[in-house]
């Protein structure tokens, strides 16, 4: 008898499938929420929008301040201190994150959804945009959210239902 070497592989997990929940909401399907049981959100680009990407259209900019007309904040530059995180900024649903350039002169705008406070943006996609696009669920994150003060982080968000939940 002679042994048959196996060619298969064993898939293990990742890291965000073991621990985060994934959700698209209805509203903003360019976005994936991933939402990790402390009640943090990882706002990423969703894998339906980066799929229709057209075939070699890249990220080349991210652009944090949203608001130039009203003189508004740049997310990058905001400093979040403490336990109560002091100086975050207060997000509605229809609140721009950022605005992305893709290389064919288009843009689009990126849409907090949910109710939150902004506590992050990723700082790499400074130097490397397409983060957004080529790792989306790791170094490619757009911004860290967590819930409004007040609510229970444990408890998810009421945007956040079972029909919205990607598995």
């Amino acid at each position: 008898m002679t042994a048959t070497a196996s060619t298969s592989v064993l898939r293990y997990p990742t890291v965000v499938d073991r621990t985060y929940k994934r959700y698209v909401l209805p509203s903003s399907e360019d976005v994936c929420y991933l939402r990790h049981p402390s009640g943090v959100v990882v706002v990423t680009l969703s894998a339906k929008k980066a799929a229709s990407l057209p075939e070699g259209v890249t990220v080349t900019g991210v652009n944090w301040n949203t608001s130039q007309k009203k003189k508004g904040v740049d997310r990058s530059k905001m400093k979040v201190v403490g336990k109560s995180k002091k100086g975050a900024l207060q997000l509605q649903p229809e609140t721009r994150l950022c605005i992305l350039e893709f290389s064919d002169g288009s843009e689009l705008t990126i849409r907090a959804g949910i109710k939150g406070l902004l506590l992050e943006v990723n700082a790499r996609l400074e130097k490397n945009p397409d983060l957004v696009r080529t790792a989306r669920e790791n170094q490619g994150y757009i911004c860290l959210l967590m819930p409004p003060p007040g609510t229970d982080r444990r408890h998810r968000p009421k945007e956040f239902n079972e029909d919205t939940q990607l598995l």
